[in-house]
């Protein structure tokens, strides 16, 4: 698999690269035969769309990923060693997710189980129609109290739960 991302750069002007390229590594994980695997994307103009889809072992990033990686996924452990894209966690039905870097806007979306760990800052509407799960923010929140309104998701920064009531945060 590490080699097989390390390739992946000789075809990122194909069409649709980034959503292809997700979906593809994430089906070869699934279907492997290991625990843990690594992928690199440090080396890649541009991230993978959907790495992780339904996941359900341990998977290294080193590299930014593009917009929802961890869709889907229902056990196991994304890591990412660097920034991550829209919608990082959305559909999470179980499983970790850890960011290192920064998360882009609507993180956790309809998210319904499991943990997202963001080290770095969070864009806008945070776990937008969620059922459940934790979030963990340790960077700075972009507008904490947009898109807030309609989750059931248990939201902490740096340690201290935020209590969302109509729309706005209480520490």
């Amino acid at each position: 698999m590490e080699k097989f991302s390390i390739v992946l750069a000789g075809l990122q002007n194909e069409t649709e690269f980034e959503i292809n390229a997700g979906l593809i590594l994430s089906a070869l994980i699934n279907l492997g035969n290991d625990g843990k695997y690594t992928v690199h994307a440090q080396h890649l103009d541009w991230g993978q769309r959907f790495l992780g889809y339904k996941n359900t072992k341990e998977i290294y990033v080193n590299g930014h990923v593009e917009n929802q990686v961890g869709h889907f996924m229902t056990d196991g452990k994304i890591v990412v060693n660097g920034n991550a894209g829209q919608g990082a966690g959305s559909e999470l039905r179980g499983g970790e997710i850890e960011i290192s870097g920064n998360a882009d806007k609507v993180l956790g979306m309809h998210m319904q189980n499991g943990k997202i760990t963001v080290h770095g800052d969070v864009g806008e509407k945070i776990a937008p129609f969620s059922e459940g799960g934790e979030i963990h923010l340790l960077g700075k929140i972009q507008d904490p109290a947009n898109g807030w309104r309609d989750t059931k998701a248990r939201i902490f920064h740096k340690g201290v739960e935020l209590r969302v009531t109509k729309g706005r945060e209480h520490g």
